[in-house]
């Protein structure tokens, strides 16, 4: 699990160049600390610049999120350098990088492998 603990945490993705588009889907829950309810949610992205996009925002104040699922999908025609960072507000981690060809996507599945890459036919190169 990706957990984004405070209010100044978040998930970000860097892109190294320009590319037609990287479509981000983030899943996630929200935990109350105090009142323990769960929330579900979602971020949908499309980014078409070489940027640093928050793609899994900070959560309220007394609330966990934890990031449960992750897909970023190259669907331009030219190859793009992605890099998942965390975030605590202050200090920024590296979590994740790769060179995402036209038509790859990577994934992170907190019930699974983790963050796995797949080819433009759907096969799993990567699984860390």
């Amino acid at each position: 699990m990706l957990n984004l603990p405070t209010i100044t945490s978040a998930l970000l993705l860097v892109t190294g160049s320009a590319v037609t588009t990287i479509e981000v889907h983030v899943s996630f829950v929200d935990l109350g600390l105090v009142s323990t309810i769960v929330t579900p949610g979602a971020e949908n992205s499309l980014i078409t610049t070489a940027t640093t996009t928050t793609i899994a925002p900070s959560p309220g104040a007394n609330t966990d999120r934890n990031v449960k699922f992750l897909s970023v999908q190259n669907t331009s025609a030219a190859p793009c350098q992605v890099t998942i960072q965390q975030t605590d507000g202050t200090n920024v981690v590296d979590l994740f990088n790769i060179n995402l060809l036209p038509g790859y996507t990577m994934q992170y599945n907190s019930d699974g492998n983790g963050f796995v890459v797949y080819n433009n036919l759907g096969y799993i190169l990567v699984a860390r």
